[in-house]
């Protein structure tokens, strides 16, 4: 699914999204609004300040869509740093 560029799955009673989705470079809109999401918290879903101003709407969601795959990203990272850790401990 490396070329899709447009996901919606709202109002799917989905409550993670997967780290995955942080890894597809092509999408640019996600419509996930209406999800009892657990994770991402609900402070990573947030616009970010500086693109709450006089964008279109086009460019808050597509801001909001790089906004969540970043977060993925970061978590996804942040859980393979997790589990070598506790590797090396063993």
């Amino acid at each position: 699914m490396t070329s899709l560029k447009f996901l919606a799955v709202a109002r799917n009673r989905i409550t993670r999204l997967p780290f995955a989705l942080g890894e597809m470079h092509n999408l640019t809109k996600f419509k996930f609004d209406e999800n009892p999401l657990e994770f991402p918290p609900p402070e990573a879903l947030k616009p970010s300040q500086e693109n709450m101003g006089g964008s279109v709407e086009r460019e808050r969601e597509q801001d909001a869509c790089q906004q969540v795959k970043r977060f993925l990203r970061q978590a996804a990272i942040r859980e393979k740093l997790k589990a070598t850790s506790e590797e090396s401990l063993r």
